[in-house]
């Protein structure tokens, strides 16, 4: 039986990745600050990594207003934290994120990338670190979506969601595309590599490539909620399609099938939170 050691494991992917493996007959090591393990201290993670075969590195401060609001503390969770997991030894499955690429149209792992905050740049200096092992795996997940038992608030599909149900969404560039990626999809990919000898390198994972008006007009249908469009802008101008080509070559199936049903789940969650 394959061992994993999984850091973040209380976390939004990390709570059903968790799950997951197990149910797929893995044996599991968890590593969660919620548990007391600090990612930032050698002396913690290394001899829970001696007897596993793979590490799943989920641990991080997540998204640009919280990496701007504790930059020394999230560099040295997301950069020095990650550097312990790599002293370890052992294969390693880095989550990342899709941080803008200089490009538009169908752009791929080898498109060069545009990082312009604090959070991004912390993600591709792990990304470099964990890359220097031909063996390790970097997955660039794009904006997230899906309940999960920790929820995360702060991701796109959520926001919008959470706005909806509070008298309307207001959206700003609303033809800007945005790669989003299914929280079953992004487990999805976690395993395939997990449960397989498939090698190292950076995958895109993307569900769907849509802009934000039809985000926007999926949920409104759904929760029956006015739409208006604001002018305002992003200053990430973030709008591109992103290829998830390399991934599907190998075999690897999406699963995400049904946006409108995962908008209804999410509504369901928040609802209570809007009565």
């Amino acid at each position: 039986m394959r061992n994993v050691l999984l850091t973040g494991s209380e976390g939004y992917i990390g709570s059903i990745l968790c799950e997951k493996l197990r149910e797929n007959g893995l044996g599991v090591v968890e590593f969660d600050k919620v548990l007391g393990n600090d990612i930032t201290d050698f002396k913690d993670i290394f001899p829970l990594s001696k007897d596993v075969d793979v590490i799943v590195h989920l641990a991080a401060i997540v998204g640009m207003e919280s990496v701007d609001q504790n930059k020394d503390l999230s560099y040295r969770i997301n950069v020095h934290g990650t550097e312990n997991v790599l002293r370890c030894g052992k294969k390693t499955i880095y989550a990342s994120v899709l941080a803008g690429y200089d490009g538009y149209d169908n752009v791929t792992e080898e498109t060069p990338v545009v990082a312009k905050n604090a959070y991004y740049l912390q993600k591709m200096e792990a990304e470099k670190k964990i890359s220097c092992f031909d063996s390790n795996v970097v997955l660039r997940f794009g904006s997230l979506y899906g309940v999960s038992r920790k929820m995360r608030d702060d991701l796109l599909v959520h926001n919008l969601v959470r706005e909806s149900l509070n008298g309307g969404i207001n959206l700003f560039q609303p033809d800007f595309m945005r790669p989003i990626t299914c929280l079953s999809d992004a487990v999805g990919a976690i395993m395939f590599f997990c449960t397989s000898g498939n090698g190292g390198g950076i995958y895109n994972i993307v569900s769907n490539n849509i802009s934000k008006r039809e985000i926007a007009e999926t949920i409104c249908e759904v929760n029956g909620s006015p739409m208006n469009i604001i002018e305002d802008t992003d200053s990430e101008n973030r709008n591109y399609v992103v290829s998830t080509e390399k991934i599907r070559s190998m075999g690897f199936e999406f699963q995400s099938r049904h946006f409108q049903r995962d908008i209804s789940e999410i509504s369901e969650y928040y609802r209570k939170d809007c009565k």
